[in-house]
């Protein structure tokens, strides 16, 4: 259980805390409304016997509409319960007018503060209290200077000395009283603050089981994940091995650079070249999928370049790249029809460094071309390798395109174009690559590196990566101004 829950938890504890408190209210109310009629009962019982009733039905009556009018004006305020407290200080001095001074009436105002008690206040005494209190002060004085038609007591020695210690007396019931309520309070919350450790304490039990189980459940996690990070590793490793290095591409282009971000550890999109006698075959291949899956296309795509590279050497591209649409289809058996369309884009280059001239066919996959005065797109044929497309109907346009000392061939993966990013969440765009081209082809390979990484991390920011991303940039310059071995080769 997590501290949100826990805290919930305890807002529903304090809610339901809450509504037993309300509901023992309302209990307490209806007994008080029991109480009150019973008083007002009582001092009309006691009119028929000393003939009192205008007294009684209107002290009654009063102190009945008093108690209700607060209770229905003031719902949420607690002031009735001090209304209640004063009438039954009134009912009191009702009950001993009505019958003439009995010293027994007194009981009534202690069983009135002794109900009280349950309101668990002790302030809900004072109004009772000052009522008994001005009741007898003002009826006792009355009294002691002559008047004889107050009816207050039958006693012939009350004194001002036994009315003082009548009103200690009085008080101490009404302190008692008090103190009581207010140990009552204490001890209800006492009980509910006790209540909420109890629950804190179980929830924290539950919490601390939940944390155990979610630790062994991450353990396992971790170490699942551990052993598949592990096999994709070891997949890269072997996909390494299999694909040709790129530091062999700098003894043929001294200035060249490889940007390539796999969307996973590894990934479908991988650059491939081979030597072809004065020639070199370049080609920037992106396989259906990513990750792992993408990797294993990986594996299929690099074994049919180096059979096709091995048995038609002399090839055009467009011819090689129809050839390996035909080997593809028969060994990935493209000819189902349950949806599956495994395949790949790709843009392949045969590079004539001593004449000059390059050949391009590409499937799905376009190549740049910058030199001194433009920029060029060269596009390949609209369907890639592979998919559901007849492979005997499958034909690839071979471009022949002249170069000059200095040019840069640029070949890319869709996955770089394809990134969302920028202030509008929107792909990079073919434009938006042929923009940074622009800025950047007369720059040092180096710089031309890090300007198209920096680019691809701005423009995504905090978006996830869409899909690997390939790209590759070579200074094309002729046989004589490349390492020895490559014009001994060339030779």
């Amino acid at each position: 259980m997590f501290p949100s829950d826990l805290c919930e938890m305890i807002g529903r504890m304090r809610i339901k805390d809450l509504g037993v408190q309300v509901e023992w209210k309302k209990r307490v109310d209806r007994i008080a409304d029991l109480f009150l009629f019973t008083c007002s009962g009582l001092g009309l019982l006691l009119a028929t016997v000393y003939d009192t009733w205008l007294i009684a039905i209107g002290t009654g009556g009063l102190c009945l509409i008093a108690y209700y009018a607060v209770k229905v004006l003031l719902p949420h305020r607690s002031l009735h319960h001090y209304v209640l407290s004063a009438a039954g200080g009134i009912y009191m001095a009702l009950y001993i007018y009505q019958m003439h001074g009995m010293f027994e009436m007194h009981f009534f105002a202690f069983i009135g503060s002794a109900y009280l008690v349950v309101y668990q206040n002790w302030k809900v005494q004072i109004p009772m209290a000052v009522v008994l209190m001005l009741h007898h002060a003002l009826f006792g004085y009355l009294q002691f200077i002559g008047m004889e038609s107050v009816h207050f007591t039958q006693l012939d020695y009350m004194t001002l000395q036994v009315f003082v210690i009548h009103v200690l007396l009085a008080t101490f019931i009404f302190v008692l009283c008090g103190l009581w309520a207010h140990l009552f309070h204490r001890l209800g919350q006492s009980h509910i603050q006790q209540s909420f450790e109890i629950g804190r304490l179980e929830e924290a039990n539950i919490q601390k089981d939940d944390l155990l189980r979610l630790h062994a459940d991450l353990r396992t996690s971790q170490k699942v994940n551990k052993d598949i990070t592990d096999s994709i590793r070891y997949t890269q490793r072997l996909q390494q091995a299999l694909l040709p290095e790129v530091q062999l591409l700098r003894d043929h282009f001294a200035g060249s650079f490889v940007f390539n971000r796999p969307h996973s550890i590894v990934g479908g999109d991988f650059l491939w070249f081979r030597q072809m006698g004065r020639e070199l075959l370049v080609a920037c291949v992106d396989c259906t999928g990513h990750g792992v899956p993408g990797a294993f296309m990986t594996i299929v795509a690099t074994d049919l370049l180096n059979r096709v590279a091995r048995e038609q050497p002399d090839q055009p591209p467009g011819i090689m790249l129809q050839m390996m649409a035909a080997e593809m289809t028969q060994c990935m058996g493209m000819e189902r029809t349950d949806g599956v369309a495994d395949g790949m884009d790709i843009s392949l280059c045969r590079i004539d460094l001593v004449n000059g001239r390059l050949q391009f066919a590409g499937a799905m996959s376009p190549i740049i071309l910058a030199t001194s005065e433009s920029i060029k797109v060269f596009k390949g044929t609209r369907h890639g390798l592979g998919g559901h497309v007849d492979p005997n109907q499958e034909t690839f346009a071979t471009h022949e395109i002249d170069f000059a000392e200095g040019d840069m061939l640029y070949l890319f993966s869709d996955g770089y174009t394809h990134q969302f990013g920028g202030s509008k969440d929107k792909k990079f765009s073919r434009s938006g690559l042929l923009a940074l081209i622009k800025r950047i082809h007369n720059l040092p390979v180096e710089e031309q590196w890090t300007k198209v990484g920096k680019a691809f991390d701005d423009w995504k920011g905090a978006q996830h990566q869409t899909d690997d991303s390939l790209l590759v940039g070579l200074q094309l310059k002729s046989a004589s101004a490349a390492s020895p071995s490559v014009m001994s080769s060339a030779a």
